[in-house]
C-alpha cells in the first residue's frame, strides 16, 4: 500500500526552480564556494588551527631552531615558512563542482608543493611529521556554505520576479 501526498503549490514551485536550475547550479556559485573554502583554509591555518578549530601540535625542536634562525615566529604552528605552499593553492569551477588544489611547483629543495601539503596534512613518519589536518572543511564551514548557496538561490529567484 502506498499513499501519494500532494501539497498545493509545490508543483508550481518545482517547475519554477527547474526553469532556473542552470542559473542556480552555476559556475558562479561553485566559484563562490571554492573561494570561501580557500579563504577559510588559509585563514585558520595561518592562525594555527586545524579543520576542527584545534591548535596544531607544536613545531619539532629542529623546526623551531630553523624558524628562529630565519626570523620566523615559533609561538604557534602556521604551516608558513616561505609562503609558497599557501600561495600555490588555487581552484577551478564548473557548473557542477569546484576543485581546490595546489599548483604544481617546487620549493628551493625541489619538493613539490602538492607533496609538501600532503605530508603536512597526513603526516609523514619517515620525516617525523605529525598529521596537521588543514586541507578540509569543518561542519561549521559546511553550514556557512549552505548559507552561501541559499543566498545565491534567493538572488536568482529574486532576479526573475520571484517573491
Amino acid at each position: 500500500m502506498s499513499y501519494k501526498l500532494k501539497i498545493n503549490g509545490t508543483e508550481q514551485t518545482i517547475n519554477f526552480l527547474r526553469n532556473f536550475s542552470g542559473e542556480i547550479f552555476s559556475k558562479k556559485l561553485m566559484g563562490k564556494l571554492a573561494n570561501f573554502v580557500q579563504f577559510k583554509i588559509k585563514d585558520r591555518t595561518g592562525k594555527g588551527f586545524d579543520t576542527e578549530g584545534k591548535s596544531f601540535e607544536p613545531y619539532a625542536d629542529y623546526t623551531v631552531k630553523e624558524r628562529e634562525q630565519a626570523g620566523r615566529q615559533t609561538g604557534f604552528v602556521d604551516l608558513n615558512f616561505h609562503g609558497t605552499m599557501m600561495a600555490a593553492m588555487t581552484h577551478t569551477a564548473t557548473e557542477k563542482q569546484a576543485s581546490i588544489f595546489f599548483i604544481p611547483s617546487f620549493d628551493k629543495n625541489g619538493t613539490s608543493i602538492p607533496e609538501k601539503a600532503a605530508d603536512l596534512h597526513y603526516g609523514d613518519p619517515e620525516q617525523n611529521l605529525s598529521a596537521r589536518e588543514f586541507f578540509s572543511v569543518s561542519i561549521d564551514e559546511v553550514m556557512l556554505m549552505e548559507k552561501i548557496v541559499n543566498k545565491h538561490i534567493a538572488e536568482v529567484i529574486r532576479n526573475h520576479g520571484g517573491r
